[in-house]
């Protein structure tokens, strides 16, 4: 998290209006929407919430990479994601 926390305050002294984040495994938050609570696993939501958590909150966050359905932007929208690329 230390990296998140790293580039967030280097970006926040630049003018960028949004940053793309590209999901990875390293990182794991799932939410279930069913259940409607966050639980730790393997997937790809960590990254898309620690940018958004620590970026200037005029800096939009957007998420891509492994959306493949309405859940996926759901998800995504869930975790702070101010936009979702989708794509097949």
């Amino acid at each position: 998290m230390a990296h998140f926390e790293q580039i967030a305050e280097l970006l926040n002294h630049f003018p960028f209006w949004f940053i793309t984040s590209i999901n990875s495994v390293g990182n794991g938050l799932c939410i279930d929407v069913d259940g409607k609570f966050m639980v730790i696993n393997l997937v790809n939501l960590t990254n898309v919430r620690i940018f958004y958590m620590h970026l200037r909150k005029n800096i939009q966050v957007v998420g891509c990479r492994g959306v493949d359905s309405g859940r996926d932007v759901f998800e995504h929208i869930l975790c702070s994601a101010s936009a979702v690329q989708t794509g097949i």
